[in-house]
């Protein structure tokens, strides 16, 4: 029930935000590499979801739903029941520049680039 709670008012939030036509068109699908560590990498997938890929020295992946509020990526790792990680990036052309987010700011500091690459899709 605690999912249900948390997981139908995102449900709700990007099914509304799809149907706004003044969005911004949001970063292509792919893969988004890491400037600093080419190991950490976040790949942005079909059905706004994404898996991100922290360090190798963590076996622990990111894996949720994406949305898009303006210049925002914010992605919602469902990983564990209870415990939903929230990351935020900033879109800026072919980069995505982290924010915050409280597991990942052990491996990115904010202002960390993720630059796409072309042939990744």
């Amino acid at each position: 029930m605690k999912i249900f709670k948390i997981f139908f008012p995102l449900l709700l939030i990007v099914l509304l935000s799809g149907c706004s036509g003044s969005q911004k068109e949001g970063p292509k699908l792919g893969k988004y590499t890491n400037e600093n560590n080419s190991f950490s990498y976040l790949l942005l997938e079909d059905n706004n979801s994404f898996k991100l890929f922290f360090s190798v020295e963590s076996s622990y992946i990111g894996i949720g739903n994406y949305k898009i509020e303006g210049d925002k990526l914010i992605l919602s790792d469902e990983g564990k029941k209870d415990d939903v990680k929230v990351y935020t990036f900033t879109i800026d052309k072919d980069k995505l520049i982290f924010n915050n987010g409280d597991y990942a700011e052990k491996f990115f500091k904010k202002g960390t680039e993720f630059k796409y690459e072309k042939d990744s899709k």
